[in-house]
């Protein structure tokens, strides 16, 4: 991988960064000592990282590692949020892969330890924190577990960040089918580590997840710009009697988090005729499951039971997408009609409807300036809620 450092190799990794791989592939090789296949990989790993890892892409004489790599490890964003939750002298990262997180964690740690099982992974992690001027994180070529059997001191925190694929490269979620799976090691991590904190996939069921995993203090939900990207579990045996949730929003207008206490209470806001307004919550908030929390410390009425949609007279700031409602209709061909709208914006929501079904059914296109809700009111029947976005 040297010859990869090379500046006229780094030059034209740069000069190509938007061009067409299967056409810059018929035309290697283009360097001696360059197998063309990495030369390539390099250019769209690269790509990937401009808006994921910026601080990676501007940065000098990076090697990058194969896409997967890129599309598995955490985003900056989430990374700098997950350094927020814990501190100390020593942090051990068992799962390092390309050491976003593990560069954050070095910010707010006096020693952060990266294991990588994958040794050319390790090599390149290794030489990246040189460059990113990261000197207090240690890289080792080694199994994250059998490392920290041989560990001789308790480590301040220790951090997971299981592989979600199985052997067959299939997209997996839950717990038991990641690696490597953490609750066959759960006495060792805790006799090990103080705290523990984990990264799972968006997917996982929270209730579950609170069931299998030991010492809870809290669950993130992490969203960036309103997309769900990951669950990060604080596990803390001195903190675990009175766990949380929180949802949180990531986004470059600011960030926001709500927190409520686990197991939640139940809430149910009133459910009302459709006023003014409407109001979306964030994505965030749908996963942690506190929807109905913050409408009622917010003085919204619902929809309907199974919508999660929330309605007002007067305008409130809101987390999550907010509208005037301008028409209601009737959900058939003529309540459509009278909308007199040939193009909206439109969300499906507890309708009987798929999407592809409404397009076929009402022939509207997508886009312009109103939004459409095909949703059901509080009677059960089916409507139309034609907006304008706030």
């Amino acid at each position: 991988m040297n010859a990869i450092l090379r500046q006229d190799v780094q030059d034209f990794i740069d000069a190509h960064l938007n061009d067409d791989i299967p056409s810059l592939a018929l035309g290697g090789p283009y360097f001696d000592g360059v197998i063309t296949k990495i030369l390539l990989e390099q250019i769209v790993s690269k790509k990937k990282c401009q808006k994921k890892l910026p601080t990676w892409f501007n940065a000098t004489a990076i090697l990058y590692p194969p896409k997967l790599h890129i599309e598995q490890t955490s985003s900056e964003a989430t990374a700098s949020f997950k350094s927020s939750l814990v501190h100390g002298r020593t942090l051990l990262d068992l799962t390092g892969g390309l050491g976003v997180d593990v560069f954050y964690f070095a910010r707010v740690f006096d020693q952060v330890i990266h294991c990588e099982i994958n040794a050319e992974l390790s090599a390149m992690a290794k030489h990246n924190f040189e460059q990113l001027k990261s000197p207090n994180v240690s890289c080792l070529a080694v199994d994250g577990l059998e490392y920290l059997r041989t560990l001789d001191f308790k480590t301040d925190v220790i951090y997971l960040d299981p592989a979600r694929r199985s052997n067959t490269e299939k997209r997996v979620f839950r717990l038991e089918d990641c690696t490597p799976n953490l609750l066959d090691h759960m006495d060792l991590v805790f006799e090990k580590g103080r705290q523990v904190l984990v990264k799972t996939a968006p997917l996982l069921d929270i209730s579950l997840g609170m069931k299998q995993l030991r010492f809870v203090s809290s669950v993130h939900v992490v969203s960036v710009n309103n997309e769900v990207k990951e669950l990060v579990w604080l596990l803390d045996p001195d903190k675990s009697n009175c766990p949380k949730i929180y949802a949180v929003n990531l986004s470059e207008s600011g960030n926001w988090q709500q927190a409520a206490d686990w197991p939640l209470t139940q809430a149910s806001p009133a459910i009302s005729d459709i006023q003014d307004y409407l109001y979306e919550p964030l994505a965030c908030v749908l996963k942690a499951g506190i929807h109905d929390h913050l409408a009622l410390e917010l003085g919204l009425d619902k929809l309907n039971p199974q919508s999660h949609l929330y309605t007002s007279s007067q305008l409130i700031s809101f987390p999550g997408q907010s509208f005037k409602i301008v028409q209601v209709a009737a959900y058939n061909k003529k309540g459509f009609e009278s909308l007199k709208i040939s193009q909206a914006n439109f969300k499906v929501r507890n309708a009987p409807d798929s999407a592809d079904a409404l397009r076929k059914k009402f022939k509207f296109k997508d886009g312009g300036d109103f939004y459409l809700f095909f949703t059901t009111d509080k009677t059960g029947k089916g409507c139309i809620i034609k907006s304008m976005k706030i």
